[in-house]
C-alpha cells in the first residue's frame, strides 16, 4: 500500500524526527512518502501531485497550522481531485497513534 504522508512544520508539531517515527511504525507493506524526507525532484510540485495520484492513503498529521499552510491545502485538493480516501490524524498534544493503530489502518486498506 502506498502512502502520501501530508503535514506542516510550520508549527512545530511535525518535524523529521516525528516523521522518520511514523513511517517507521508503518507496516512493511506501506511504501510511505513524505516530502521533507523523499522528494529530492526540481520539480517539487508535480512530484507531490504524481505521489498523490499513485497513493492508496492520504495520511493528513493534523496540528493546529494544518489547515492554513498553502501546501497543505494544495494537497488536499489534489486528493480530492484523485478521489483519494483521506485520514487525518491530530498530532498536537502529543496524540500519536500507537503501532497497532498503524498495523490495523493498513490492514483494513490493503
Amino acid at each position: 500500500m502506498r502512502v502520501f504522508v501530508c503535514y506542516t512544520t510550520r508549527d512545530g508539531f511535525v518535524d523529521e524526527i516525528k516523521l522518520r517515527w511514523i513511517l517507521s511504525a508503518l507496516p512493511n507493506a506501506c511504501h510511505a512518502f513524505a516530502d521533507l524526507l523523499h522528494n529530492d525532484s526540481t520539480y517539487i510540485q508535480e512530484r507531490i501531485e504524481l505521489e498523490i495520484a499513485n497513493c492508496d492513503l492520504f495520511l493528513g498529521l493534523r496540528s493546529p497550522a494544518f489547515f492554513m499552510s498553502p501546501w497543505v491545502q494544495l494537497e488536499l485538493q489534489v486528493a480530492k481531485r484523485f478521489q483519494k480516501e483521506i485520514i487525518l490524524w491530530d498530532v498536537s498534544q502529543n496524540a500519536m497513534p500507537g503501532n497497532e493503530s498503524l498495523h490495523r489502518l493498513a490492514e483494513v486498506n490493503l
